[in-house]
């Protein structure tokens, strides 16, 4: 409880450092998806682009995973069929490298 209390009442610059990263991985994300003709919700919180894909949910992140070596998780399993969630909680070297890959397997 301490470790908690002296961290609020230290120096909190490296919050703001990491919010301004993480805005920049969604501003990547989002723009990378949009630019290869996904809709995307918008992406207020947490570290997650909301995606919503043409067919079935399961089937596009099962693809997405077993060809393109990238985890999404499907909306179904938040009651929201058609989308799929994908976090953006990765360094942009690996965000980048999953956006070509989600690219050519589509």
């Amino acid at each position: 409880m301490w470790g908690g209390v002296t961290a609020l009442k230290g120096d909190q610059s490296c919050v703001d450092e990491m919010r301004q990263e993480f805005d920049r991985r969604r501003k990547y994300v989002i723009g990378e998806l949009r630019a290869m003709g996904y809709e995307t919700a918008p992406a207020d919180g947490a570290f997650y682009a909301f995606v919503k894909v043409a067919g079935d949910d399961m089937e596009v992140a099962s693809r997405w995973l077993d060809k393109g070596h990238v985890a999404a998780t499907p909306g179904s399993a938040f009651y929201a069929p058609g989308w799929i969630r994908l976090s953006y909680a990765a360094s942009m070297e690996k965000l980048r490298e999953a956006m070509g890959r989600i690219r050519w397997v589509g």
